[in-house]
C-alpha cells in the first residue's frame, strides 16, 4: 500500500510490484502527481551528474542518510528506468538531466503506463485518515473510501509546498499518529520578503552571478543568479539558502533574517579601485555608466540611491566617502527578511518525519514495522537542480525493493 502518486510514490510502486508485491496507490487528488508535471517549469529536472558525494553534501549534513537509497537508484540508475520505459534523457549542460522531450508529462504518462502493466492498482479522490497498527505492524489504511487491509504501507505524500498542487500536512499527520515525531515544517526554495521597498523598485531585474550571505559568522551563502521582486528577492542563489533562513525565521521574535547581496562578484576593495581608476583616467563619464557596465541601469540608480550619490555625476567629481559607500552596497547591500513568500510558492519543505525514527538502509520505521517513508515527507531537503526529485525516485525505489521483500 502506497499513499501518494507524486515521484516516490510511483517509483515505489514499480519497484515493488516489479519484485512481486500487490501494489494499491492511494491518492487524494482526482489527479496523479501534479507536482512533477509543475517541475523545472513543465520540463522536470529529473536529476544531476554530480558525484554521489558532492551531491549528498548539498543536502547538509544529514545527506549521509540517503547513501542506501543511492546504492539502490542512482542518476543513471533513474536514467536507465525511465529509458527502459521509453523515455530518454538528456543533459544539455553536462550537469542537470531533464527527458529528451523537455516535457514532465512524459515522465509521468511512462510512469503510470508501467504501475498498469504491473498491474498496480491507482485510487484516485481517496483520503488516507488513519493507518491502522496492532502489536507494533502496520494492518490497515483507514480511507474515505473504507478501510484497506495493507501487510506494508508507505507515506509518499510529500511536504506542504505548492498546496495548490495537492502539497499539504496529511501525510505528517498519518505519521503523528503512528508515534513520529515531525520536525516543524518549513518553507524551503521559496523566494524572501524583506523590510526594505528597494527591491521592489528593481521588480523583473536580475543577476546572473551574485550571491546573498546570512549576516553572521559562519552562517550560510549561496552563489549563483538573483531576481529582484515586488516583495524583495528570489532567484536560485536565493531559493538555495531559503531553507536556512525559514529555520532562522522561525527562531526569532520579530521574524527577522540580517543579509547581505554582493551585486557583483568584487569585493569592496577591488570595487574601491575601480572607481578610483574611473575618477583619475575616465572622469567625463558618468557615474551611471560605469555602473551600467557591471550592473543593470535600473539596479545602478537604486545604488546610487542607497549610497546617497548621483547617478548622473560625472567620476571626476566623485569623492572617497562617496566611492566608499557606493563600494559598500555593491559589495554587500544589506536587506532585513522578515518572511518568505510562504507555502503557494514553497517547491520543496524544510522538515518532516524525525530521520532518526526511520531506517535508512530500508527506509522502514523504527516504531512501527511494516511502516515506510520516501520522499519529501522526511526531514531531509536539497538545493534546486535535480538534487530533491532524484530523492524521492531513489528513496521510493528503495522503499518499494524493502515492501516487496517485506510482503515476500
Amino acid at each position: 500500500m502506497i499513499i501518494g502518486s507524486g515521484p516516490a510514490g510511483l517509483s515505489a510502486a514499480i519497484a515493488a510490484a516489479r519484485g512481486g508485491a500487490a501494489v494499491t496507490i492511494v491518492e487524494q487528488l482526482d489527479k496523479p502527481a501534479l507536482k512533477l508535471l509543475a517541475s523545472g517549469g513543465g520540463r522536470c529536472n529529473l536529476t544531476n551528474l554530480l558525484a554521489r558525494d558532492e551531491f549528498m553534501r548539498a543536502f547538509g549534513r544529514r545527506g549521509g542518510f540517503m547513501r542506501p537509497a543511492l546504492d539502490a537508484m542512482d542518476a543513471q540508475g533513474l536514467r536507465n528506468m525511465l529509458e527502459g520505459l521509453n523515455v530518454p534523457t538528456e543533459s544539455p549542460d553536462g550537469v542537470h538531466v531533464y527527458p529528451a522531450s523537455n516535457r514532465s508529462k512524459d515522465v509521468l504518462a511512462a510512469l503510470l503506463t508501467e504501475c498498469d502493466r504491473l498491474n498496480a492498482r491507482l485510487m484516485l479522490a481517496t483520503r488516507a485518515r488513519e493507518v491502522v497498527v496492532h502489536d507494533g505492524r502496520v494492518e490497515a489504511l483507514q480511507t474515505s473510501n473504507g478501510v484497506l487491509r495493507a501487510d506494508a504501507l508507505l507515506i509518499a505524500t510529500g511536504g506542504r509546498g505548492y498546496p495548490q498542487l495537492g502539497g499539504g500536512e496529511s501525510g505528517y499527520g498519518l505519521a503523528r499518529g503512528t508515534g513520529h515525531r515531525i520536525i516543524e515544517p518549513k518553507p524551503a526554495l521559496v523566494g524572501l520578503v524583506t523590510r526594505e521597498t528597494w527591491p521592489g523598485a528593481c521588480a523583473g531585474v536580475s543577476l546572473n552571478d551574485a550571491e546573498i550571505a546570512i549576516n553572521a559568522k559562519g552562517a550560510s551563502r549561496r552563489r549563483g543568479a538573483i531576481l529582484f521582486t515586488h516583495k524583495g528577492v528570489s532567484g536560485p542563489a536565493v531559493l538555495d539558502i531559503s531553507g536556512d533562513i525559514s529555520e532562522l525565521l522561525a527562531k526569532h521574535a520579530p521574524a527577522k533574517v540580517e543579509v547581505r547581496l554582493k551585486l557583483t562578484l568584487d569585493d569592496e576593495r577591488a570595487w574601491l579601485a575601480r572607481l578610483d581608476e574611473a575618477r583619475r583616467s575616465h572622469g567625463k563619464k558618468t557615474l551611471g555608466g560605469l555602473l551600467s557596465e557591471a550592473i543593470p541601469a535600473r539596479l545602478g540608480r537604486t545604488v546610487c540611491d542607497l549610497a546617497g550619490a548621483d547617478w548622473a555625476a560625472r567620476c571626476a567629481h566623485l569623492g572617497a566617502v562617496e566611492a566608499k559607500r557606493i563600494a559598500a552596497v555593491l559589495s554587500g547591500a544589506p536587506l532585513t527578511v522578515t518572511g518568505t513568500e510562504g507555502w503557494p510558492s514553497a517547491m520543496v519543505t524544510r522538515g518532516g518525519v524525525d530521520l532518526a525514527q526511520v531506517d535508512p538502509k530500508t527506509l522502514e520505521s523504527r516504531l512501527v514495522r511494516g511502516l515506510y517513508f520516501a520522499g519529501e515527507i522526511v526531514d531531509l531537503d536539497g538545493p534546486s537542480g535535480g538534487f530533491n526529485l532524484q530523492w524521492a525516485f531513489s528513496s521510493g525505489w528503495l522503499a518499494g525493493l524493502a515492501v516487496s521483500n517485506n510482503c515476500g
